[in-house]
């Protein structure tokens, strides 16, 4: 027998409905615009966005949900979106130069332990003005 599960809306005011169950947002058009433009950083050309490229500003918008910034590792990244993580730099840098998300890097730190540098994971957020033309 299958369960089903029923979402109950616990809260709701004019831009925004919380639910008892973990969600999270992202524009439609996202997923039915015919052309989401994208600049190409290998190709140097502007093209259609692709599906790890699309899949990572998804899960870039889940980890970034209620507008806040996230931290995933590339590795996390790629793990997350079911690819290598050569696929999830290029994706990213190329939703960064299209401007569809703002990337930060936040330098290295120091392993007290082993006296070795280690690089952090970029701090990512939403472009929010970008994200208004898909509104």
């Amino acid at each position: 027998m299958t369960e089903v599960i029923v979402l109950k809306k616990i809260e709701v005011d004019n831009n925004t409905i919380h639910y008892d169950f973990p969600y999270f947002q992202c524009p439609n058009k996202i997923f039915d615009e015919d052309y989401l433009p994208i600049y190409d950083m290998v190709k140097k050309k502007t093209r259609n966005i692709d599906a790890y490229e699309q899949m990572i500003l998804i899960y870039l918008f889940r980890c970034c949900n209620n507008g806040k910034s996230a931290f995933p590792s590339y590795a996390t990244i790629s793990k997350k979106c079911r690819c290598s993580k050569r696929k999830a730099v290029l994706a990213v840098d190329n939703l960064f130069n299209s401007k569809y998300i703002i990337k930060k890097h936040r330098g290295f730190i120091k392993d007290q332990k082993h006296q070795v540098n280690k690089n952090q994971s970029n701090v990512y957020y939403i472009n929010k003005e970008k994200m208004q033309d898909l509104i």
